[in-house]
């Protein structure tokens, strides 16, 4: 049901490449689940990776497509190491750190990208992170909540304007962290090759 639901919302957003990466990996680990086998993440990635590109080969260009990847894949490879480094008793620091290291972790593989497509590097990153990340995690429930209660106008209405005021705070946090004069370090230029070492 819940792999069902998920492949419906994909396509309701458009179906970007991005979107389908998480559906389509989340469905392999839902059936490996399901069979009861447990698959080695990167190698879901990979399989994700394949079949996309089987199916559209011209998402491989696609600059949402890469981050997506990328990020994904260095969180794989990254958080843990980077998670362990620290330890913590406290219940709020400890999610704290863990927010902290999959920003981090997710970092190193997508600036090589972020360097070459945007000639940048965000300097304000983590702070950025501290709030987009929950709270775009909170309106994506939401969204998904409010397909399920579509039906049910009031409850729409209601749910349907909480989100409307949480993305535009969202918003405006973003173009506000990217006013900050220090905010990224600009003119940085990397050829391909830079980018695949």
């Amino acid at each position: 049901v819940v792999i069902s639901l998920l492949w419906i919302f994909s396509f309701m957003t458009g179906g970007s490449a991005s979107v389908i990466r998480s559906a389509f990996m989340f469905t392999l680990v839902g059936f490996g689940r399901l069979t009861g086998k447990k698959g080695y993440p990167l190698n879901s990635l990979a399989a994700a990776a394949f079949v996309l590109l089987a199916y559209q080969p011209n998402w491989i260009l696609d600059t949402g497509f890469q981050l997506s990847f990328a990020a994904v894949a260095s969180i794989m490879i990254y958080f843990d190491k980077i998670r362990n480094m620290l330890y913590f008793k406290n219940q709020l620091a400890i999610k704290c750190w863990d927010m902290v290291s999959v920003t981090l972790s997710a970092q190193i593989l997508t600036t090589p990208v972020v360097l070459f497509y945007f000639n940048q590097f965000p300097l304000l990153f983590l702070f950025t992170n501290m709030v987009a990340v929950p709270l775009s995690g909170w309106i994506l429930l939401g969204e998904i909540l409010l397909c399920l209660c579509s039906a049910y106008t009031s409850i729409a209405n209601v749910l349907g304007n909480t989100l409307e005021k949480a993305i535009q705070l969202l918003n405006a946090y973003v173009i506000q962290m990217d006013r900050v004069s220090f905010s990224a370090i600009r003119d940085i230029y990397v050829s391909p090759m830079q980018v695949a070492a």
